[in-house]
């Protein structure tokens, strides 16, 4: 047998009559002997600006001849789905980016504006005053515990009473 060419195409799903790519007959032109096995290599590129992710019925088929007849065979006759080919960056993946930048961006400011905080170093002590200023101070020394007496808790008056 001689194989003269192979040819393929991409045809709709529900209608094979419909052709969405044709992929030209590629000539092999090898003898093949009884009892002899040969494989072939078809590949294909499938235009992405013409066939849209979506099922489509695949055919190959080809073409050989004895020395009184031409025959062919379609050895591949089936039903596949063709996918966008995954990027790492896509339309949504890129927008996913983007928004998830915004969103840790209005985060930073806002936690920026809100806290006022800065990162100074002081040589002193910190106090309450510093981070909570609408809170009433807390006594910064014991004169208020000594202002007490052992009967009750009452306060001595300054300069009215007998010591």
């Amino acid at each position: 047998l001689n194989v003269s060419f192979i040819m393929g195409s991409v045809n709709s799903h529900f209608n094979f009559n419909h052709y969405v790519a044709n992929f030209s007959g590629r000539p092999v032109n090898t003898i093949v002997e009884s009892n002899q096995e040969v494989a072939f290599v078809y590949g294909i590129n499938a235009d992405p600006t013409i066939i849209d992710p979506f099922e489509y019925r695949i055919a190959f088929t080809i073409f050989y001849e004895n020395d009184e007849e031409i025959f062919t065979t379609t050895f591949f006759n089936e039903t596949r789905t063709f996918y966008e080919p995954s990027g790492l960056f896509d339309g949504r993946t890129m927008f996913t980016y983007l928004l998830g930048a915004a969103v840790v961006g209005v985060g930073v400011l806002l936690f920026n504006r809100g806290g006022k905080s800065s990162s100074t170093t002081s040589s002193g002590p910190s106090t309450t005053e510093e981070w909570l200023p609408d809170m009433p101070k807390a006594p910064t020394s014991g004169k208020r515990a000594r202002k007490r007496n052992s009967s009750g808790g009452k306060r001595k008056s300054k300069g009215k009473g007998k010591n």
